[in-house]
């Protein structure tokens, strides 16, 4: 089923806002104190009315929500306006002879181009440490990192964003781990050795990193000042950098 006409004009609001709505709704959430599986409630049922809404079930996630693994990206505007044109197989690519593709259910589809979109791969084969150079995936790489980002396996190496997972600002979240690793090696904080078994989002970040590095998240003010900070910015103001 194809997008409505009446919703056409609606796609890049879907489109580029989502993301930005889901970050300050998100900041809402943790500010408020609510857990971690009411946090995935409530964006998880967000997530199905707009999918609902816009006529792109098919392609909704069969699993539920969990924003200790999932990714929410902005949708495609180009995507939602040609979603009905758009020819979908439920298969994977079984063999490709001249133009013809045989996917593994047994069509046969005639294709003038193929783009073969494998998405990125980690590729630490430059380090001369074998047990860096081995790591293959993001999670693998997570597990040899401690307080998230602090590399277990060489001094000194940091590894900004391997714990985080989308829901947030990039260039606010580099920002605050940046400087608590410049206040890690002046000394005034302590960024441990203990791996996390998931990934931190957006003011998770703050919560993570704020006892650790007291000489950029002063105890009496920090907690006032973040959550004042998710509460009060609105949708479309960036956070400040700090």
């Amino acid at each position: 089923m194809g997008m409505a006409p009446e919703f056409a004009p609606c796609r890049k609001w879907f489109a580029h806002a989502l993301q930005a709505a889901t970050l300050c709704y998100r900041a809402r959430m943790q500010a408020s104190g609510m857990t971690l599986e009411q946090q995935n409630a409530a964006i998880g049922s967000d997530l199905r009315s707009r999918y609902e809404k816009f006529g792109i079930t098919e392609i909704m996630p069969t699993r539920d929500f969990d924003v200790r693994h999932d990714q929410v990206i902005p949708g495609r505007a180009g995507m939602l306006e040609n979603y009905g044109s758009i020819e979908r197989h439920h298969a994977t690519v079984h063999a490709i002879a001249g133009a013809t593709v045989t996917l593994s259910d047994e069509t046969h589809v005639e294709a003038d181009l193929l783009l073969w979109a494998t998405g990125y791969a980690v590729d630490l084969s430059y380090f001369a440490s074998p047990k860096i150079a081995a790591i293959r995936t993001l999670d693998a790489l997570g597990a040899r990192c401690g307080c998230i980002f602090r590399s277990l396996d060489a001094a000194n190496l940091y590894f900004p964003g391997v714990g985080l997972d989308g829901i947030g600002s990039a260039t606010w979240s580099y920002a605050l781990m940046c400087r608590s690793v410049m206040s890690h090696i002046h000394g005034t904080a302590r960024l441990d050795n203990e791996p996390l078994a998931r990934r931190l989002n957006h003011f998770d970040l703050v919560d993570h990193l704020a006892p650790r590095d007291p000489a950029s998240f002063p105890l009496d003010t920090w907690r006032a000042n973040y959550r004042d900070l998710a509460l009060n910015t609105q949708d479309d103001q960036p956070y400040p950098i700090p």
